[in-house]
């Protein structure tokens, strides 16, 4: 009988580089979605969806019938209900993961779900559901990562780069496609069993340096233009468009989550990658050559 993994949130940058990783490695790949049209556009006809959400218990049911393995990478962009679809979808999951026996649980978190970050309600949800994992009972991983490269490409639109100007910290920025290969390889073999470990990129930068660096490669020519966050916040707030809201609450957070502490890559709970951001822009340059796209990494 062959090896099934069930992805809870497959369908964003990390889930889809976990689940391309799982499969590449021969496992079945099921992944729980609300949006199958969606789904079907971003991922391939080899994985088997399902349509649901952790709000369901026959879904979940569904998508973990037959599986082994289990990766969770959930997450809300609505700022009204995102600790109680995460802690009470979580808390469902869990119940659930226990039922069908499932060997092995990973879950992607933030370096800043910790109590200083409780304020924005995606790091408070984050920690619960942490806790929540690391008390169940069922081997696991919590991987609490940094800011992933693949996002970089959403500051970009046409050809200007938009950057906040208030976020002047430097941020390890890491690849999604080597955490994926990490993730995997803890499903695999003992390594990080019962750990919960922050993951950090090989270089610090800013956004306006990783941003620059992204359109020197991908986007030459682009203009960057700096936006103060108040002005951001005030366009999102009259825009009553919820993803921009969302937005403005991430980068309101994302100007606070200063990662000075997490200088030192020897500390026994950090783990650093490889991957610099020059390497996965040339890496990005040559996948979007083979499908006619320049601008979003592939």
């Amino acid at each position: 009988m062959g090896k099934t993994v069930t992805l809870i949130g497959g369908t964003g940058t990390i889930g889809q580089s976990v689940a391309n990783e799982f499969f590449k490695e021969g496992y079945k790949v099921k992944i729980l979605t609300r949006n199958i049209e969606k789904a079907i556009k971003k991922l391939p006809e080899s994985y088997e969806l399902i349509k649901g959400d952790v709000n369901e218990e026959d879904s979940i049911r569904e998508a973990l019938n037959e599986s082994q393995n289990l990766h969770i990478n959930l997450n809300s962009k609505n700022l009204n209900n995102i600790y109680d679809t995460i802690v009470n979808g979580i808390t469902r999951v869990i119940k659930l993961a226990l039922e069908f026996n499932i060997a092995k649980i990973t879950y992607s978190s933030s370096v800043h779900a910790v109590k200083e970050y409780e304020w924005f309600s995606l790091m408070k949800a984050r920690s619960k559901a942490e806790s929540l994992i690391e008390s169940s009972g069922l081997p696991y991983t919590v991987f609490k990562s940094s800011q992933t490269m693949d996002y970089l490409g959403y500051f970009v639109r046409g050809n200007r780069a938009n950057v906040i100007s208030d976020i002047s910290h430097k941020i390890h920025w890491f690849a999604s496609d080597e955490l994926a290969r990490l993730i995997v390889e803890t499903h695999t073999s003992s390594k990080f069993a019962n750990q919960t470990i922050n993951i950090i990129g090989p270089e610090a930068l800013t956004i306006k340096e990783a941003i620059s660096a992204y359109c020197d490669t991908l986007k030459p020519g682009a203009r960057l233009t700096e936006i103060p966050l108040s002005m951001f916040t005030s366009i999102a707030t009259m825009s009553n468009n919820g993803e921009l809201q969302y937005t403005a609450e991430f980068m309101k957070y994302l100007a606070r989550a200063n990662e000075d502490g997490f200088d030192l890559a020897n500390q026994e709970n950090v783990f650093q990658l490889t991957t610099t951001l020059n390497d996965w822009c040339e890496q990005v340059k040559k996948v979007n050559a083979c499908h006619g796209n320049v601008a979003m990494a592939c």
